[in-house]
């Protein structure tokens, strides 16, 4: 049971607006004790403090920023295949990709040749509880459902997050005896550019998963890039498909309905890929300052920024 202070320190702690506590304090100790002294820190309620657990965490997520300078140049001059999860991709036979360096994203495990191919890199953005609570009833154990399915089925790829997962995967020990880095997608400027491309820092926030293995690609000093998979032909197709059953997914995406249409309305969905389209024009951009070919390996894919080529065209090219 609750003492008389715990109850109010609960109370107020929980249920007033912050601007009213001090109004509330004083009428309370000027009517009741004179002397009557309320902690309303959430220490005080055995919370944990929410400004210093964002200190602690920033200091965590800084020591993980400067170990991603292990990336830089790493794979200078070399040649890297970007492989996303769009429907074209299962017209491709990508057990020729065995040998080359790749790198698959989210979901890409479920492909059939992903054990041949074992990409070196796997990458995961930013996923936001608030978005996971609209179609999943339970977003923390779904959230746990897909990294346990990652972490079995991406065999010793190297994985990227990004940051906002950093705590929810120390504390449920994701991952153990793994490479696992994180990624700051916060920088103020939103389109990639020369100086914000740099995975010692914050990078862009991104929509699309593709923009965050470019810049990992720039970064490590690929020479050439390819892209699979990257189709977007749902701006055209009026629906959402991947190249694997989107039921298979340990979660429910909030951004597609049933029948894998966008769940949104017509113009907030332009605006918000042409937010994305010029994300990649920023990256096409210090690409072509560095000296750097990307490649869109779907003829048929929406994405018009880079220019387009076949798969047995990138492998036969040195």
């Amino acid at each position: 049971m609750f003492s008389k202070d715990e109850l109010i320190r609960f109370i107020f702690y929980w249920f007033i607006p912050p601007g009213l506590k001090p109004v509330l304090v004083k009428a309370y100790k000027s009517v009741i004790f004179v002397n009557f002294e309320i902690d309303l820190t959430p220490a005080s309620m055995g919370y944990p403090d929410p400004v210093e657990e964002a200190k602690r965490e920033k200091i965590r997520l800084n020591f993980y920023l400067k170990e991603n300078a292990i990336y830089q140049n790493r794979h200078l001059g070399k040649k890297l295949f970007i492989l996303c999860n769009g429907p074209s991709i299962k017209a491709e036979d990508l057990s020729v990709l065995k040998g080359e360096i790749c790198m698959g994203v989210s979901n890409f495990y479920k492909h059939a040749e992903y054990g041949q191919i074992k990409p070196l890199y796997h990458v995961t953005p930013n996923v936001f509880y608030e978005n996971l609570r609209l179609a999943n009833p339970d977003p923390v154990q779904s959230l746990k459902d897909w990294f346990s399915e990652m972490e079995k089925c991406t065999c010793e790829a190297e994985l990227f997050f990004g940051s906002r997962q950093m705590s929810f995967i120390e504390e449920h020990s994701f991952f153990q005896n793994r490479a696992v880095h994180f990624l700051e997608l916060e920088s103020q400027e939103r389109i990639p550019n020369e100086n914000n491309v740099d995975i010692t820092q914050a990078i862009p926030p991104v929509q699309s998963v593709p923009i965050v293995c470019l810049i990992l690609g720039i970064y490590m000093g690929f020479k050439e890039i390819y892209l699979l998979g990257v189709d977007h032909t749902e701006l055209i197709a009026d629906s959402y498909e991947y190249f694997f059953d989107r039921k298979t997914m340990a979660f429910k995406d909030p951004s597609v309905t049933k029948d894998n249409k966008l769940n949104d309305k017509k113009i907030n969905i332009l605006e918000s890929y042409t937010f994305l389209w010029r994300q990649y024009l920023g990256i096409l951009e210090v690409a072509e300052k560095r000296g750097i070919s990307i490649i869109n390996l779907n003829k048929h894919s929406v994405l018009d920024v880079f220019p387009k080529g076949s798969l047995t065209e990138a492998l036969i090219y040195n």
